[in-house]
């Protein structure tokens, strides 16, 4: 019997490394799903914050100028030179970089545009990774006639008559492939009126089952991949008939 001890004491150590071999290569599968899983919910919020911060900055600058600003600024010629998350920097702590932007140059001029990579963690969504852009914007507007931003003109809050709750001011775009501080946002007359559209354009996320807005409240609202096109136009439009309980 007590010749068996040691073949016994080198069976148990056999199978006792192979038992932690085995767990270890387990876990190390299992890491990265776990990873996963738990990383998606905290792009979310990550972007979610953004988006706040940007709705709190909006009401700020209209409390200083009377007005949100407008969706961009033009030449003497009407062309779109610079965009309205340059005007809106000094509202989100970033009165250093406002002070070396140079609007008498374009937004891709040598000194502006080496500015756009210090804006990341500014405007663009952490789950936004396939642009290949030293800067991309996530957060971008829709322009139209009708809608919070009428292209050069500025509106103010007293102009919205539906419940600002119930209109839209900024949306996501997923790597949307503009730059921070170019001058282009979406356009209502050529928005797909679906969310996360096949296009990959529009309003659209990296997020699981749609994506993010700031409405002109400031509130965060979250627009399912269901939302259906009569919905998207009443919230973007200043007039849907939807009751103001501040008029």
């Amino acid at each position: 019997m007590q010749s068996l001890l040691p073949s016994l004491r080198l069976c148990y150590t056999f199978v006792t490394k192979g038992l932690v071999t085995i767990l270890f290569t387990l876990t190390a599968l299992l890491m990265p799903a776990v990873t996963y899983s738990h990383s998606r919910p905290r792009l979310r919020f990550e972007c979610a914050n953004h988006l706040k911060q940007i709705g709190i900055a909006l009401h700020t600058y209209h409390d200083v100028y009377g007005s949100f600003p407008p969706a961009y600024v033009a030449d003497e010629n009407g062309k779109p030179m610079h965009r309205w998350r340059v005007l809106l920097l000094p509202f989100l702590e970033q009165e250093l970089i406002y002070r070396q932007y140079d609007f008498s140059e374009p937004w891709d001029g040598p000194n502006n545009i080496r500015l756009a990579p210090m804006l990341r963690d500014l405007y663009e969504c952490p789950s936004d990774t396939n642009s290949g852009l030293p800067s991309q914007a996530s957060y971008v507007v829709v322009m139209g006639s009708g809608t919070m931003w009428p292209y050069e003109k500025a509106v103010k809050l007293a102009e919205i008559t539906d419940a600002h709750g119930d209109t839209i001011a900024v949306v996501e775009v997923h790597n949307s492939g503009i730059q921070i501080t170019e001058p282009c946002d979406l356009d209502i007359a050529s928005l797909p009126l679906v969310i996360n559209p096949k296009s990959g354009q529009g309003i659209s996320s990296g997020h699981s089952g749609g994506a993010q807005v700031v409405c002109a409240d400031g509130r965060l609202r979250f627009l399912s991949n269901t939302t259906d096109k009569e919905t998207l136009i009443k919230l973007l439009i200043l007039d849907n008939g939807s009751p103001n309980p501040d008029n």
